[in-house]
C-alpha cells in the first residue's frame, strides 16, 4: 500500500519538479558556459562568492516547495481523495509520513543538484582561473537542506481547517520567516553550520509534530 502511495504522489508531483529542474539546471549551464566562453560580464566573479546564479535556483526551488505542499493537501482536500485515501487499509500516520517523506525528498534533492553541479564544475581544475575552495560553498549547502521548513510550512497550511484568507496560511508565513531567518545566519555563519543544521532539524521536526496531530485530529468529513 505504502509503495502504491508512493507511485501516486511521484506521479502527481514530478511534473513539477522536472519544470523545476529544467529552469535550474538551465540557469547553472548559462553560468558555466558564460565562464568558460570567458565573457567580459563574468570578468573578476568567482562562483559561491559574489555570483547570482545559486540565489535564482533557490528561488525556483522555494516555489517548487510551497507548489508541492499546497497541492498535496488542498488539491488532496479539494477534490475529494483526502476520504478515499484514508479508507485504505494504512493507518493515518503511515499515509501522511509517506506523503510527507515523498514530497521532502523531491523538495530537497531540487535545492540539492544545482548547487552540487555548480560546485563539481568550480572544484575542477581548469574551468576558471578563480580561486576555489570547498569552504566556499557551505552558504550554499545550508540554504539548500532549509527548503523544507517551506515544504513544510505549506503542507502544514493546506492541511489545516482553517479560514482560506483567515489564520490558514500562518505556517506558510511562518516557515518563510524561518527559512529567511536561517538562511541569514548560513550566509553571515556559514562555520557554524553544525549549530545551524541542527536548529534546521529541530524546526522541521516541530512542523512535522505538528502537521501528525493536525491530521489525526482533523474531520475530513
Amino acid at each position: 500500500m505504502i509503495a502504491a502511495l508512493v507511485r501516486k504522489e511521484l506521479r502527481e508531483l514530478l511534473p513539477f519538479a522536472v519544470l523545476a529542474l529544467f529552469f535550474q539546471c538551465s540557469l547553472v549551464w548559462l553560468a558555466i558556459s558564460s565562464r568558460t566562453q570567458g565573457s567580459i560580464a563574468d570578468a573578476g566573479v568567482i562562483p559561491f562568492v559574489n555570483e547570482d546564479v545559486l540565489w535564482y535556483t533557490f528561488i525556483v526551488a522555494t516555489l517548487l516547495a510551497v507548489a508541492l505542499g499546497l497541492w498535496q493537501t488542498m488539491w488532496e482536500n479539494g477534490h475529494g481523495t483526502f476520504l478515499f485515501l484514508l479508507h485504505r487499509p494504512m493507518p493515518r500516520e503511515a499515509l501522511i509520513g509517506t506523503k510527507l517523506l515523498t514530497g521532502g525528498t523531491i523538495c530537497l534533492v531540487a535545492a540539492l543538484l544545482p548547487v552540487a553541479w555548480y560546485a563539481i564544475w568550480a572544484a575542477t581544475p581548469g574551468t576558471h582561473a578563480s580561486p576555489f575552495s570547498w569552504s566556499m560553498t557551505a552558504w550554499a549547502w545550508l540554504w539548500a537542506v532549509e527548503v523544507p521548513l517551506l515544504y513544510l510550512g505549506a503542507f502544514l497550511s493546506g492541511l489545516r481547517p482553517a479560514k482560506l484568507f483567515g489564520s490558514r496560511f500562518a505556517p506558510l508565513a511562518g516557515g518563510v520567516v524561518l527559512f529567511f531567518l536561517l538562511g541569514l545566519c548560513s550566509s553571515l555563519l556559514s562555520s557554524w553550520w553544525p549549530a545551524i543544521v541542527l536548529a534546521t532539524l529541530i524546526v522541521d521536526a516541530c512542523f512535522a509534530v505538528a502537521i501528525f496531530h493536525v491530521a489525526a485530529t482533523r474531520d475530513y468529513s
